[in-house]
């Protein structure tokens, strides 16, 4: 009938008029859910598509404030708080795995270490699928601008103020200066968390000869 029909008409207009308010609702939700997302993602997993590494991307201004908090806690506290994770480098400046470019990296990052206030320095170079770059060119070339920026700069390979740390992925170059990092243990998280006497007795790993 007439009525019954405007009726059922009624019912169902109100039922779409619901899934339409609940549509806004779950894309408001979701959209929500995204910017807050978007806001909390400090912290990004970048593939580099090489074994026994990881590189994290940080979108904090004091990420190295933070490492540091972390790694000095850690060699207090020894409780570690990772299960997989050995070591963390932070990595300042990246660049191609060409002499000119490194040097061009390490020169804007030296500004902020080397330039005002002299430091004793070491320098560790890796290097990972990469057979173009020669290790003895990059630690020389470096050692020299780190010269250059204060000639009060002095080599020190045993218990150096900071380490200048040089990873060679590939096609790219990491550059970090670390720290009282032979000091922090390299920054290696098991050796950190070890108790004073479950040390063994080791001679002390020196960094590479650096002219």
């Amino acid at each position: 009938t007439p009525a019954e029909k405007s009726k059922n008409d009624d019912e169902q207009e109100e039922e779409e008029e619901d899934d339409d308010i609940l549509n806004e609702l779950s894309q408001a939700i979701d959209k929500s859910k995204q910017e807050t997302k978007a806001k909390t993602q400090f912290f990004q997993a970048v593939e580099t598509s090489t074994p026994g590494s990881g590189f994290i991307r940080a979108e904090i201004p004091d990420f190295h404030e933070l490492l540091m908090k972390i790694i000095n806690e850690l060699a207090v506290t020894k409780v570690k708080r990772t299960r997989l994770i050995n070591r963390i480098i932070p990595v300042s400046k990246v660049c191609k795995a060409k002499m000119e470019d490194i040097i061009n990296a390490a020169g804007e990052l030296f500004d902020s270490h080397f330039l005002k206030t002299p430091s004793t320095y070491a320098i560790i170079f890796n290097r990972k699928c990469n057979n173009e770059i020669q290790r003895e060119d990059v630690i020389k070339q470096l050692a020299e601008l780190v010269n250059l920026k204060n000639i009060n700069n002095k080599v020190n390979l045993k218990t150096p103020e900071k380490t200048i740390i040089v990873e060679v992925v590939k096609g790219l170059c990491l550059l970090a200066v670390a720290p009282d990092y032979m000091k922090l243990k390299k920054y290696n998280l098991h050796e950190l968390s070890k108790n004073d006497d479950e040390e063994e007795k080791k001679v002390p790993t020196e960094a590479k000869d650096v002219e």
